[in-house]
């Protein structure tokens, strides 16, 4: 950690991570507190030295394993992001999803304005798809109550109905964590819980 401020939320989140899967040999990456008022966290795989940038917000553990997830995405998967052959049933399963689906037809729907469709466009890449993903994975495989009110919260208390569809009710995410079982399975990563 390069700073103290969120210091405890990230460990906290990184714990979480550990308990669950290994990662082969990937480089460590520094995380940084930053001051946006665009974003609550950041992972750009175009920068030159790369970090895990957080800014705050009412859950900055989960934002912190979402930004490990676009890491995994980016340096943890052969081949490059999201183009790996493992990764494409995980994608397709999310897809399929009621939340997924509920925001293709509000991104179709006529009085959906240009910022919310940006968003939602956005919502709908596969890399913010894996990442979400990812980032209600770890506290759903642990049972993490602290991780799950975050996810919960974001289901209930999102400002509008595209934040509120960006995570997954349980019954929903069922067949998503089994997909990345068998990715962290196969990549050997996966630890015993």
């Amino acid at each position: 950690m390069r700073t103290r401020k969120y210091k405890e939320q990230a460990e906290y989140a990184i714990a979480a991570v550990n308990k669950v899967h290994g990662d082969g040999k990937l480089p460590r990456i520094p995380i940084q507190a930053v001051s946006s008022k665009k974003y609550y966290g950041a992972y750009d795989p175009q920068e030159e030295e790369l970090k895990i940038k957080l800014a705050g917000g009412g859950h900055v553990e989960l934002t912190t394993i979402h930004e490990i997830g676009h890491f995994l995405d980016h340096k943890g998967f052969p081949g490059p992001r999201l183009n790996s052959h493992k990764l494409k049933p995980l994608i397709d399963e999310i897809r399929k999803t009621p939340e997924v689906q509920r925001l293709k037809k509000l991104l179709s729907d006529a009085g959906t304005s240009a910022q919310t469709a940006k968003y939602i466009r956005y919502l709908l890449k596969p890399v913010e798809l894996f990442a979400r993903g990812y980032s209600q994975y770890i506290p759903t495989k642990i049972a993490d109550k602290k991780l799950l009110d975050q996810v919960k919260g974001i289901i209930k208390n999102g400002l509008t109905e595209s934040t509120k569809l960006s995570q997954w009710k349980a019954e929903s995410f069922a067949p998503i964590e089994k997909s990345f079982d068998a990715i962290f399975e196969e990549m050997g990563w996966l630890e015993s819980i």
